[in-house]
């Protein structure tokens, strides 16, 4: 045999001895859409719709209707009504002494109300967000009424119901937002990890935390991120300080929400006092990497998942595959028990609030909650179906995706928009529909008219164009020519529109419109929404 050819017979040997070797390192990433997480979560969603758990605080109400909802439920499923039945039932209670679960409780109603229906329950979302503001400590934390130290795990649920009611439009005061990043900034281990009760440092310098565990990192870090993104500190931190943001003095941020628009502030704390601790805690966790830490695995992965939501977000260092997700995933499908639950039976808690957990990091919820687009990167968009199919026309500029065939800025866009040919104005209107909702807000409203003309014109590039548009600038007026364009011949139109709805509604679910639709679910969809418009403004007309 030939020397050449017994050494090709000896690679090919070894190529299919690694191979078979590395098992699943071959196989497909697993991520939310994998039959095989899919399957877990429609478990995991049985076990909490058949259990019967003693368990009857609000909160815990509320982290099932929530994961009940992310799974698809909608408003009428038993649980998600018991969830608002005890939310109506516990406000009255907190008029008195407070119990020491009801920071816990109270944040998880928010973050539930939030993903529910925030302008049904804006008086609920309301008064629970007061009850926090009155209860926030002199240093900045949330903790128990008997300690004066602030708790990192409550305080993590504050800020992510914060989080939540800010992008639903509620207005979070700046100073408690900034009090709290406070209190996570000075309570840091000089490890780079945080304890249970946060000792708070005089200064910057790290002191000494106790009861250092990965779940508290996780959330004390996921809350640092989330504290810069509210606070408006994220285009000065990670990857977007390297990029430089030419938006024109029309298009500058502006902080008091519009109904139902996301709320972000123009804070001044110093952004290099973020990064420094966000270096710290990023070493830490990575140094102490694990998937399955001996206390809280699974309220562990409940927080490390919205770690990593808002670490890309910020850094915009994701990767198309989360490795991160893949490696917990897996274990998670591996420890499943046979009744479709989670549970550690040495972590005082019950069977219902770790499935909770571990189907909360399986379905991606924080992900799922970051609705606007997000750049993790050139080239990638989060919360949107991605990129013009023109991908030459557009460019990532401050973490936004601006024109580039015709527009070296938003200035230009802006020009072209005004003075373009209609062969141009499609592709100029295809890029704004990628910007932000605040930015496209402003280069739509004087075009508004324009493009509603063009959402029932005869071009369908122009028709999705203009839809798109409308979806991302996001206002009531614009709702009437969304429910039409949902009778669109073309399905990838009655996509956007229904976006563009549920995105304007808040309404994350959208009457259960399917992307797979029938002319069933799209012709009961319109009639929904329909209703749901004339309950705010009575006097609607619509065109068809």
């Amino acid at each position: 045999m030939p020397t050449v050819f017994r050494r090709q017979i000896r690679l090919l040997i070894l190529l299919a001895s690694i191979l078979l070797s590395s098992g699943d390192k071959v196989s497909a990433a697993l991520t939310p859409e994998s039959p095989e997480v899919k399957q877990a979560i429609a478990r995991a969603v049985k076990f909490l719709e058949t259990s019967t758990s003693p368990d009857d605080r609000m909160g815990a109400h509320a982290i099932r209707a929530t994961v009940l909802l992310k799974s698809g439920a909608g408003e009428d499923h038993p649980i998600v009504r018991k969830a608002v039945q005890a939310i109506r039932r516990e406000l009255e209670s907190l008029k008195g002494r407070p119990k020491d679960d009801a920071i816990y409780s109270v944040s998880l109603g928010i973050i539930f109300l939030c993903n529910l229906e925030p302008q049904r329950y804006s008086a609920e979302i309301g008064t629970l967000l007061q009850y926090l503001l009155s209860v926030q400590k002199p240093h900045g934390g949330w903790g128990y009424p008997d300690r004066p130290t602030g708790d990192t795990s409550m305080t993590q649920h504050v800020i992510l119901a914060f989080w939540e009611a800010a992008e639903a439009g509620f207005n979070i005061p700046q100073s408690s937002v900034e009090r709290a990043a406070m209190w996570f900034l000075k309570t840091q281990d000089p490890s780079g990890a945080f304890g249970y009760q946060g000792n708070v440092s005089e200064s910057f310098v790290p002191v000494p935390q106790t009861e250092i565990r990965h779940s508290l990192c996780a959330a004390a870090m996921g809350s640092v991120y989330m504290c810069a993104e509210l606070l408006g500190l994220a285009d000065k931190l990670g990857a977007r300080a390297r990029e430089t943001d030419s938006l024109p003095p029309a298009l500058a941020r502006v902080d008091k929400p519009g109904t139902g628009q996301p709320v972000r502030f123009q804070s001044k704390l110093d952004p290099g006092l973020f990064r420094t601790v966000m270096e710290r805690g990023n070493r830490w966790l990575e140094e102490n990497h694990t998937i399955n830490p001996p206390m809280w695995p699974y309220y562990f992965l409940y927080s490390i998942e919205r770690y990593w939501t808002f670490r890309e977000l910020i850094d915009g260092n994701a990767s198309q595959v989360a490795r991160w997700y893949d490696e917990a995933a897996a274990h998670l499908l591996k420890v499943q028990k046979e009744d479709g639950s989670w549970y550690e039976p040495h972590n005082l808690t019950n069977p219902e609030n770790h499935t909770c957990f571990a189907a909360l990091f399986l379905l991606r919820s924080t992900k799922k909650s970051v609705e606007k687009v997000r750049s993790f990167g050139a080239g990638t968009l989060v919360g949107a179906r991605g990129l013009p199919k023109d991908s030459d026309l557009v460019r990532i500029q401050g973490g936004k995706v601006v024109s580039a065939a015709e527009a070296s800025d938003l200035q230009k866009l802006l020009a072209e928009i005004d003075d373009g040919n209609e062969e141009e104005y499609a592709k100029a209107i295809g890029a704004v529909s990628e910007l932000p909702p605040d930015e496209a807000k402003a280069l739509v409203s004087r075009q508004a008219a324009k493009l509603r003309e063009l959402a029932g014109g005869t071009s369908a590039d122009q028709r999705l164009a203009a839809v798109e548009a409308l979806a991302r600038a996001g206002t009531l007026d614009d709702v009437p020519t969304l429910i039409y364009a949902m009778s669109d011949p073309e399905r990838e139109i009655v996509l956007a529109a229904r976006d563009g709805l549920r995105r304007i509604s808040r309404k994350t679910r959208g009457f259960q419109m399917p992307d797979d639709f029938d002319e069933g679910d799209r012709r009961s969809a319109i009639d929904q929404w329909k209703r749901w418009y004339l309950a705010i403004r009575p006097d609607a007309e619509f065109e068809n």
